[in-house]
């Protein structure tokens, strides 16, 4: 598990959005200077977090991330795609060979195709995952 400071800069219901600055975990990220996944930019960022502590705006709070729901949700943004890719190659060679075209044109297009299908499907089970508390941030507790 990882946890985080920050404030809470509005609360409603049961969520609370935190603004945190970037921590040392991000600095040693790589695609730190790209990342924009919880709507942050610079050193500050705001994330949306379930709020079992009822926080309120002001708040300063503790706040956790699930470290192994971080990973399937790294292997499904990034290394899926490459996966259905590679996959889609080797398919686009097979019907390549039972219709006697050019492996590399059915590679290629399989390739494609098959890179593109994982992206829909990446935004079908994200939404799916969005809903799931287990991969949401939540707000340990009000320091």
């Amino acid at each position: 598990m990882v946890t985080e400071e920050g404030v809470v800069s509005r609360a409603q219901n049961s969520v609370a959005w935190v603004k945190m600055v970037r921590s040392s975990a991000c600095e040693s990220c790589s695609e730190k200077d790209t990342c924009n996944s919880m709507g942050g930019s610079g050193h500050e960022m705001e994330v949306e977090a379930i709020n079992v502590a009822g926080a309120k705006a002001g708040d300063k709070v503790l706040i956790s991330f699930e470290t192994a729901s971080l990973f399937k949700v790294s292997f499904l943004i990034y290394l899926f795609p490459v996966f259905s890719m590679i996959a889609g190659a080797f398919i686009g060679q097979g019907i390549a060979k039972t219709n006697h075209g050019d492996p590399s044109a059915y590679a290629a297009i399989s390739a494609f195709l098959s890179f593109l299908i994982a992206f829909f499907i990446i935004r079908a089970v994200s939404k799916v995952l969005a809903k799931d508390s287990k991969y949401r941030a939540k707000i340990l507790r009000i320091r």
